[in-house]
């Protein structure tokens, strides 16, 4: 599909994942309209896009990235008007159904009549947001995974109103700024990724409130058994290997004594009341400072960037 008619792309909201999808698109030689709600934020962006330019050269000279290069396409604003000219637009903001549904609305009055939405949800569906769209064919969940000038995937979620040429933009797009897409076949709360990792996390918050292991330990099998292999084979691919009628037997004796409830645990609950809230409070299941912080992140930002060129 031709889709030489996205010449500016408008994001909004420059946080953790809105810098990293700015710094993606221009990477990518798209010219970038970041939106936040003050120039507080927008210079913490800034500074966080020439950090990780810095820190993406160091870990692999050959991508040589420019940055005056590429901050010469980021432009940046607290008005929405601003993306009265752009053609694909990418909201960013945190994780509120309500802030999210404001945002998208105005937007969708604002922008061209071509212009593509796509909301960068952990969770929300399309149909939560498109009832208030001017054009609701034109809504799409783009679901980036961080750091997202790093992970490749983004899984692409149509809703019931969702045009099969926004579908196809979408999946153009992507590609065009190197980002490989994953379309759900309809949409559904967490779509597949965060419905994968969320299993995984409240089974591991079992065994910690069941004391049958710490969180440690529970970190050390994943990053030193199964984990490891993930990035290689998903499960399907895993189990066929072992055989079916292995994994059945398996299957009759674990699914029966695994974890099921509905609710947020008491151990994540208790946490919270704490104050515990992980890196942002210093303290979560593990303790942090800044030296930790830092160097933890560059360790991961590292290792994802050795299996990005295997």
């Amino acid at each position: 599909m031709n889709i030489e008619f996205i010449k500016k792309v408008g994001i909004v909201g420059a946080g953790l994942m809105g810098h990293g999808i700015a710094l993606q698109c221009a990477i990518s030689g798209y010219p970038v309209k970041l939106v936040d709600t003050s120039d507080t934020n927008l210079q913490a962006a800034i500074q966080n896009i020439k950090s990780t330019i810095e820190l993406l050269n160091n870990m692999n000279e050959a991508l040589d990235l420019n940055e005056d290069q590429i901050l010469n396409q980021i432009s940046t604003g607290t008005d929405i008007n601003i993306f009265s000219d752009v053609d694909y637009v990418i909201e960013a903001v945190y994780e509120d159904l309500e802030l999210k549904r404001g945002l998208l609305s105005v937007i969708s009055s604002i922008v061209s009549d071509h212009t593509i939405l796509a909301s960068n949800t952990s969770s929300f569906m399309p149909s939560q947001f498109d009832f208030l769209m001017t054009k609701p064919d034109q809504l799409i969940v783009a679901n980036w995974w961080n750091p997202p000038y790093l992970i490749p995937l983004v899984e692409v979620v149509p809703g019931p109103n969702t045009s099969n040429f926004s579908i196809e933009v979408t999946k153009e797009f992507l590609s065009k700024i190197h980002k490989k897409s994953v379309v759900l076949n309809k949409e559904s709360v967490g779509f597949i990724g965060n419905r994968l990792q969320f299993a995984l996390l409240r089974e591991a918050i079992s065994l910690v409130e069941k004391g049958i292991a710490s969180p440690e330990d529970i970190d050390e099998v994943v990053k030193s058994g199964f984990g490891r292999r993930l990035a290689i084979a998903g499960p399907f691919q895993v189990f066929d290997l072992a055989g079916w009628d292995t994994i059945s037997t398996i299957m009759k004796e674990l699914f029966p004594v695994l974890e099921n409830t509905a609710k947020v645990s008491d151990v994540v609950n208790q946490k919270i009341i704490d104050g515990h809230l992980g890196v942002k409070s210093s303290k979560g299941f593990y303790s942090w400072d800044k030296d930790i912080i830092e160097k933890f992140r560059k360790g991961i930002v590292q290792k994802l960037s050795d299996i990005d060129q295997l």
